[in-house]
């Protein structure tokens, strides 16, 4: 039996505030949050997330303490430079709508950074990027950190009409498919990889959306022999590992984390969100 280290993530959590810097509705019930938090902006890396209570302060001192909606909500930090970062997110209930209705200079209670990003380095010379709804957002991080390295990474982006694109001016080299075919390719973002991937094989595929697309995007790679990191959209309630709640399963081996009794279930807010498809369940 192999016993595998887990690989922490690169800084350690904090728990902090983060103020409201601007709020935009990018597309139809899509909001994206610029924040002022240094702490986060300086150690975030592409693929993590954090954990934001849909509760806005008045000020950074201000104590009150609100326990509707309980639980935070978790997104991925779609880019983070200098003092401030930036996250995306699409009403759904009652907590997104709650932060849809922050205002600019209100505090945000965040936890984060978390989890762990992508492992970009697998990229020395070229790489695919693949980006479906609200897993387009933490592309855009991925994108700019790869163009740092002197790595031009082709973005393929997957909606399900023209009006839910999003992001689409963050990225130099982009193909849009929507499932309507109201903009770009008719179809689903897959089959513009599998195009991609009969021109020139990357070092790498890179891919967030919504599960049954991640599904599709691994079994391509896995066929073509392609590394490929996805980060999977689970249900974090707690964001730390605690509640168990983001637990997928993973394919049977004989290979064991270190200090973890899980069995073949990971959870994701701990090891993932990227995580190597080739080791997940997808069944």
């Amino acid at each position: 039996m192999t016993i595998l280290q887990v690989d922490a993530p690169a800084t350690g959590r904090r728990h902090t505030r983060a103020r409201v810097l601007a709020k935009r509705e990018v597309a139809p019930r899509h909001f994206a949050l610029t924040l002022s938090n240094s702490e986060i902006a300086s150690t975030a890396r592409a693929g993590q997330f954090v954990h934001v209570l849909p509760h806005p302060r008045e000020d950074e001192l201000d104590e009150s303490w609100l326990f509707d909606p309980l639980l935070r909500r978790a997104f991925s930090i779609m880019d983070a430079q200098g003092d401030d970062f930036e996250v995306l997110f699409r009403v759904e209930g009652r907590g997104t709508r709650s932060l849809a209705r922050v205002e600019v200079g209100e505090y945000l209670d965040i936890l984060g950074p978390l989890g762990n990003g992508f492992s970009l380095s697998q990229a020395s010379k070229s790489a695919i990027l693949v980006g479906g709804g609200v897993g387009v957002p933490p592309m855009v991080f991925a994108a700019r950190a790869l163009h740092e390295r002197g790595i031009e990474a082709q973005m393929l982006l997957g909606a399900r009409s023209a009006a839910d694109v999003l992001c689409e001016n963050k990225f130099t080299s982009l193909q849009i498919a929507t499932d309507d075919g109201s903009r770009g390719h008719h179809g689903r973002v897959g089959d513009l990889l599998e195009s991609a991937l009969e021109q020139t094989l990357p070092d790498a595929v890179f891919a967030c959306g919504p599960y049954p697309m991640l599904r599709a995007i691994a079994r391509i790679c896995e066929a073509r022999q392609v590394k490929c990191e996805v980060s999977l959209e689970e249900n974090m309630p707690c964001g730390i590992g605690v509640c168990n709640g983001c637990v997928v399963p993973m394919r049977a081996s004989e290979e064991v984390l270190e200090g973890d009794d899980y069995g073949r279930f990971r959870r994701i807010c701990v090891h993932g969100p990227a995580c190597d498809a080739r080791d997940i369940d997808w069944t």
